[in-house]
């Protein structure tokens, strides 16, 4: 009788709060298997990511060290032609571009794995009417291999999209600056429902260009409320992120203050120091996920209430 009254359906038509109340009840239930799915898939990559995110911050902030002492990069005494060429070129820009490109492929990894394991819980969550106890992970499997490989899709079309959307914003700017006083607001507009478009293809069972069109009628319809939903949880997540990064950002203003020499050499930082910034850059990347949950299960809700209003698509419920 309890699990019936905690169960929050996905399709549903709510107001703002009830979508608040749904989303609670969806994480009472299901906060065990997803901390702990969640804990086994993504432990390695956080590691790895930490690693990458730590290196990055360290080749930055050791070149901006030295460009701001005036240090020689690779030579010294020379002319300013050729300390210039140097500059640019150091040591520690291989160190950084190496890492970044690292950061991004654990970013991406890490957030799409994230996002079918959330998107596979919704299903099951679903389908099982909120009893989410006995959950074995050979249940969720097949779903998280599937929507895996829908969101790897998704992506590239999620790129190709910003590539053009960048691509006329640049072309409207060079044909005159004025055009950015509607363009921008414009695509501000277009991008609000964009929100929808992943739980509409993996949640919808509908091909990448349906989801699309699906996504943009009833994110039109719903545009409000999308929006407002969606300020809120970006405002929550920044303020999680924000607080469990807080550590990390501390340690590394204090690296910069008392570890740092001249020329940004990271030699002198303790080892304990240095492990110490690693386990904290670990916990900055769990708050980040952490809010990436509760952003995905958002939209997910939205879209279930989207889907309700909109009076022309049928509910899908059958196809979760």
């Amino acid at each position: 009788m309890n699990s019936e009254k905690t169960f929050a359906p996905l399709y549903a038509k709510r107001s703002f709060g009830d979508k608040l109340a749904a989303m609670f009840d969806f994480f009472k239930e299901t906060w065990k298997p997803l901390f702990k799915f969640a804990g086994c898939l993504l432990l390695p990559v956080m590691l790895a990511q930490a690693a990458c995110l730590n290196a990055f911050t360290y080749g930055c902030m050791g070149l901006m060290t030295r460009i701001a002492n005036g240090a020689e990069i690779g030579y010294t005494q020379v002319g300013a032609e050729e300390w210039e060429r140097n500059l640019l070129y150091p040591a520690e820009v291989w160190t950084i571009g190496s890492s970044f490109s690292l950061l991004l492929l654990c970013t991406w990894l890490g957030a799409t794995l994230l996002a079918a394991l959330v998107f596979a819980l919704i299903q099951t969550y679903t389908q099982r009417q909120g009893q989410m106890q006995g959950l074995r992970f050979a249940e969720l499997k097949p779903k998280l291999v599937r929507h895996f490989t829908s969101l790897f899709k998704l992506s590239i079309i999620i790129v190709l999209l910003g590539l053009a959307a960048s691509a006329a914003l640049g072309l409207l700017a060079a044909l005159s600056p004025f055009t950015l006083i509607v363009s921008l607001p414009l695509l501000l507009a277009a991008a609000v429902p964009l929100w929808l478009y992943a739980p509409a293809y993996l949640l919808g069972n509908r091909t990448l260009t349906n989801a699309l069109q699906q996504t943009y009628r009833i994110g039109m319809r719903t545009w409000g409320g999308t929006f407002v939903l969606l300020l809120m949880i970006e405002f929550c997540g920044n303020l999680l992120q924000g607080s469990i990064g807080l550590p990390w950002s501390v340690g590394l203003l204090m690296k910069q203050a008392f570890f740092s020499s001249a020329t940004g050499d990271g030699d002198s930082v303790p080892t304990v120091y240095a492990l110490l910034l690693y386990v904290f850059a670990v916990c900055q990347i769990a708050g980040t996920y952490l809010a990436m949950v509760i952003a995905v299960v958002a939209s997910a809700y939205q879209y279930g209430h989207a889907s309700t209003v909109d009076t022309d698509s049928p509910l899908v419920e059958e196809s979760v």
